[in-house]
């Protein structure tokens, strides 16, 4: 993947729609509880490591809620890791680049966070010592 994709707005547009086609499976399932219908129930996210001008496809984080038992459903999503603040793509490339591997094709992206700005526990390492 070349470092132009990852600055490109319709990249992440393609992954909100990737996101949108997840989130309408689940929701012509019905809830996973009860059996009732989902209603969307999406939530705002302010997630670093996007670029300014794809922040209106990266702001939101798509859910359900039931009608009927009211429990929460969230789809999961191409753009975010579980509640990380960082964009699932910002966490994969940067724990790369924790682990020694070369990106040589992949510059420093200043909107990107440094390795040393993730916070501890954010990136894990499952090699072999």
């Amino acid at each position: 993947m070349g470092h132009a994709l990852l600055q490109t707005p319709s990249f992440y547009g393609l992954l909100r729609r990737l996101d949108e086609d997840l989130t309408r499976e689940v929701r012509e399932k019905g809830c996973c509880h009860c059996g009732g219908p989902l209603h969307c129930a999406d939530y705002p996210r302010k997630p670093r490591g996007c670029p300014p001008q794809a922040r209106p496809d990266c702001d939101v984080r798509l859910s359900l809620c039931c009608a009927d038992c009211r429990k929460r459903t969230t789809p999961d999503s191409v753009r975010f890791l579980g509640q990380r603040v960082y964009l699932g793509i910002i966490v994969v490339l940067q724990s790369n680049r924790t682990e020694g591997l070369s990106l040589d094709s992949l510059p420093n992206i200043g909107w990107a966070p440094a390795v040393g700005q993730i916070p501890p526990g954010m990136v894990t390492s499952n090699s072999p010592t």
